[in-house]
């Protein structure tokens, strides 16, 4: 009888040490989220596994071309957002150019509405996220020049490494910001296998 006893009680200590750290991990969970909603992190975006969350630093990512580039949006809850997304000109990477004989920044102060890339970018904007889709060997000059209607003439060689373009999803007064550049996705069917 003493060993049932023994069982039980061990048995009861193991059940209560579990409820005791299950309740633990739901308080500091519950302060958490109630931290970071005060803070103003009411939302996150998902890009290649990548979590970046409201009111932080955003990041610095690459998108693709020939592919949906897919991001997905989600409170901290994990239900629907209700969000807009934009893509835009990065003021800090600004360049000269030069269109039909006159001459222009790539961040514009006087009209802003050259400043907005969305619809260049093939943007399509769904419940649980969007997608970003470009064309092959795309890049920032072939973008301005769709802005534009026609070519452009740079006053110096763009540096492919730098982000000339910004997406921002903002929801409520909260926003997340990633910076991005190009990367050639490229199918080669020389061999007997595709290489990607």
């Amino acid at each position: 009888m003493s060993k049932v006893n023994g069982v039980v009680n061990t048995i009861t200590k193991i059940i209560t040490w579990v409820l005791v750290v299950l309740l633990m991990l739901g308080i500091i969970g519950g302060v958490a989220y109630f931290a970071l909603r005060s803070q103003g992190v009411t939302f996150y975006v998902e890009y290649g596994g990548e979590k970046y969350f409201a009111a932080g630093e955003g990041g610095s990512i690459k998108l693709y071309n020939l592919v949906d580039n897919s991001f997905s949006v989600r409170s901290l809850k994990g239900e629907d957002v209700n969000y807009n997304v934009k893509v835009y000109a990065n003021s800090a990477n600004d360049f000269a150019f030069s269109h039909n004989d006159s001459k222009y920044h790539f961040v514009r102060t006087d009209d802003e509405t050259y400043n907005d890339y969305t619809e260049i970018f093939g943007t399509k904007k769904g419940k649980e996220g969007f997608t970003l889709t470009f064309p092959q060997d795309f890049t920032p000059e072939l973008a301005v020049e769709r802005k534009y209607g026609g070519d452009i003439a740079l006053s110096e060689p763009l540096n492919e490494d730098y982000a000339y373009f910004v997406i921002e999803v903002t929801s409520d007064k909260s926003a997340v910001k990633l910076w991005y550049t190009f990367e050639n996705f490229v199918i080669s069917t020389d061999s007997p296998n595709v290489v990607f």
